[in-house]
């Protein structure tokens, strides 16, 4: 991809970003429900201090964020798109952010475990 078309995508996504954090009522405004989520929202109970105190209360459809009893990773994660979409693009940023810091060592890791599997190489023939 071209630096352009880089760029292009680099403002739009920060276009898309930023028109969900103020349609969503961010920016300052401290009547209204948070954003993003707070992870206590996730799992704290409702009515309890640190659930009020992230005003938790405030967001519609409070009841279907908490975290499922007993879930794994999967599980938690999937929940929480359900319950709030803007945790896929979270999630993604994050996983591709982390692939690019990763590839050197997963490359090395692979060429390591590809010597190790790498049968011996015989000797010549006639060596003196």
């Amino acid at each position: 991809m071209n630096h352009y078309a880089k760029w292009l995508l680099s403002v739009f996504l920060m276009g898309f970003i930023s028109a969900t954090a103020l349609a969503a009522g961010g920016g300052g405004n401290t009547e209204g429900a948070p954003f993003p989520v707070p992870l206590s929202c996730y799992s704290e109970d409702a009515g309890s201090e640190e659930f009020l105190k992230a005003r938790c209360d405030k967001i519609d459809g409070i009841e279907n964020y908490r975290d499922p009893e007993g879930a794994g990773i999967g599980g938690i994660l999937s929940h929480r798109i359900s319950a709030n979409p803007f945790n896929l693009i979270g999630s993604l940023i994050f996983l591709l952010a982390n692939r690019k810091i990763n590839e050197p060592i997963r490359l090395k890791g692979l060429a390591l475990i590809l010597w190790d599997r790498m049968p011996p190489i015989p000797a010549p023939s006639g060596s003196r």
